[in-house]
């Protein structure tokens, strides 16, 4: 990506999310501060918890 004539380098880290309410797998982007990228169907809590839209209270968990 470039601004102003300058490159910029954006680090962003790729994982596995699995829900385990609908049994859905996504792949999901993270940023360098382990903050989700914005998404459709996935959100993150206060508390860095990934949770699926499909309306299970159990937090999705993250696979390299």
């Amino acid at each position: 990506m470039t601004r102003g004539g300058q490159v910029l380098t954006v680090t962003v880290y790729e994982l596995w999310v699995f829900c385990p309410g609908c049994k859905a797998w996504e792949t999901l982007l993270f940023s360098r501060r382990g903050r989700l990228l914005p998404t459709l169907r996935f959100n993150q809590d206060k508390e860095g918890r990934v949770r699926h839209d499909c309306g299970t209270g159990q937090p999705c968990r993250l696979y390299k």
